[in-house]
This record gives structure tokens, C-alpha cells and sequence, in this order.
């Protein structure tokens, strides 16, 4: 991840939103005006959330429920200058690919690890 350990995840559960959806609509409903009116959602600067204790709470989660039959422990790697990201992508991510796709297609299966690293340097 190419962020800064101490930078601000602004992170707002699902339920939250779908409550303001609702409002929103209600409010719309009642209030109809000819211009459109924009509405904006955020956790505000009242108790921060950074990468640091996102990432530590994460692990905590993993450890105390594991996932099963898992390929590679989720963990994240903070690349602070963006143009060192392509370099450690292609360590941690396109040499196990290739690896575990040459296992396959050695054991006759269809290659798929490289696809999926290349889906998720793209999201």
C-alpha cells in the first residue's frame, strides 16, 4: 500500500450510509426544491483512524479468527514514495505468482495466481 503509517482512513460502516440514504430521501421527499441539493457523509475529525492501528487491529482480527485453507497471510506493506510501489509489487506479488502458476501448469492445472495479482494492482 503506498500511504504513510500515520495518514487518515476516513472509514464509514455500511449501516451508517443506508441511515443517511433513508434521511435523505425523506428529507427530499418533504422538501422538494428546483435545485438539486448535495449531501456528504464523512467520520469527521473526532476520533482519527490511521493506516498504523488499522493495520494492527486487522492482524489482531486474523489471529483470532484464521482463515482456512488461506494461500498467503494478509499483511500490508506501507511503500511511502509512490515510485518504489512497481518494485515491491513485483516482489511480493508477480514472483510468487509466476512461482505458484509454474507449479500448476507442472501439475497440469490452469494458471490463475498472476491474474489475480494483476486484478488486484488494478482495484
Amino acid at each position: 500500500m503506498c500511504c504513510a503509517r500515520n495518514g487518515v482512513v476516513d472509514l464509514v460502516p455500511v449501516d451508517y450510509v443506508n441511515n443517511m440514504l433513508i434521511a435523505v430521501g425523506w428529507i427530499t421527499a418533504l422538501n422538494r426544491t428546483s435545485q438539486p441539493v448535495v449531501y456528504n457523509y464523512n467520520t469527521g475529525t473526532m476520533n482519527p483512524l490511521t493506516i498504523a492501528t488499522l493495520y494492527y487491529s486487522l492482524i489482531a482480527s486474523y489471529h483470532e479468527n484464521p482463515f482456512d485453507d488461506i494461500f498467503r497471510r494478509p499483511y500490508m506493506i506501507h511503500c511511502r514514495p509512490a515510485f518504489l510501489w512497481p518494485c515491491v509489487h513485483f516482489i511480493i506479488h508477480l514472483i510468487p505468482g509466476y512461482l505458484m502458476d509454474s507449479i500448476l501448469r507442472i501439475r497440469g492445472k490452469k494458471p490463475m495466481f498472476t491474474k489475480i495479482y494483476g486484478k488486484l494492482n488494478t482495484a
